[in-house]
């Protein structure tokens, strides 16, 4: 007797419908006591925008914009804010503040703080001081986000209540802008002191050659045969007294230019739009969780029907 026709896959699906139920319905009562027991978690961002037009002091006025250099600007303060260092200095501000810090701390059954408890385990087991701990905290709670391809960028921040999560993305906002105009001011004064050295050595400079000058005018008689070669040597000095002269004007202005800079200084980046309390919460999504719940159930107890095949007998025909 030939063998027998396999059973078709709808067939067996049609077959095992309690088997894919009873596994949706464990994956929807898994959800659903998820959502019931996870922590309540909130989301609040703040917008930065970044002057492109804002460059270095020692850049020349008339000097064209280059819009790639722009965009890749905006990109070095994204990868700036998310630096280990500014975390670092947003930890420090916020230490000062041991119940802002312990609202900040993740609890519950919450991936965050999953991760934090792994983490915190592998920091005391190598080491770690909490200050890591709570850089590795901030990092875990927090992102910072290009928007599109504008000069925006967007700081967001996630915690147990709405108003954490407000204060804490408005102060990594601040942390930002005062590394910003720290970073600023000590370009100018780094460029105020080379220009002021500049400008003494020329300032020399030009001394040296008005001392020629007045030597030459003064030193010697020009009613010789030597005359001619003395008054053009005379051009000369007077010439490169004037050029130092003129050069070291320019430098002088530009050193108190930049030397007023350091206490006018103004950051690349200013807050336009700052966190505020978020009115409903970020996590847990229940319609995500339940779809997914439900994707899975079907999925597994349709792959389990298909593997466990229906077996032939008569009844089922």
């Amino acid at each position: 007797m030939p063998p027998p026709a396999p059973i078709p896959a709808t067939r067996v699906l049609a077959l095992r419908w309690p088997m894919i139920a009873t596994m949706t319905l464990a994956f929807l009562a898994v959800g659903i006591a998820y959502i019931q027991v996870a922590p309540r978690q909130y989301r609040a961002a703040a917008l930065i925008s970044v002057d492109t037009k804002a460059d270095a002091v020692v850049r020349a006025p008339a000097q064209a914009p280059d819009f790639n250099i722009q965009s890749a600007n905006i990109d070095g303060q994204v990868e700036i804010l998310q630096s280990e260092e500014l975390v670092r200095q947003l930890a420090d501000s916020i230490a000062e503040d041991p119940a802002f810090v312990a609202a900040l701390q993740p609890t519950g059954l919450s991936l965050a703080a999953l991760r934090n408890g792994v983490k915190s385990w592998l920091q005391s087991s190598s080491g770690d001081d909490s200050g890591q701990a709570n850089v590795r905290m901030l990092q875990s709670q927090t992102s910072i986000k290009r928007v599109g391809l504008t000069n925006l960028i967007e700081i967001s921040a996630t915690a147990a209540n709405p108003d954490a999560a407000a204060k804490l993305a408005n102060a990594y906002a601040n942390v930002f802008i005062a590394d910003q105009l720290k970073r600023r001011e000590d370009v100018a004064r780094r460029t105020s002191q080379a220009l002021q050295a500049r400008a003494e050595e020329l300032q020399r400079s030009a001394q040296d050659a008005q001392n020629a000058v007045e030597q030459l005018k003064f030193g010697g008689s020009q009613q010789d045969e030597n005359a001619a070669a003395a008054r053009v040597r005379l051009q000369t000095l007077e010439s490169t007294a004037r050029a130092y002269r003129d050069v070291h004007d320019r430098f002088l202005a530009r050193y108190v230019e930049t030397w007023q800079q350091q206490f006018l200084s103004v950051p690349e980046a200013q807050v336009v739009s700052r966190a505020f309390p978020p009115n409903s919460k970020s996590w847990p999504r229940e319609l995500l969780i339940l779809s997914a719940a439900l994707l899975l159930g079907v999925s597994l107890g349709s792959i389990m029907a298909l593997v466990l095949r229906w077996p032939k007998s008569a009844k089922e025909d």
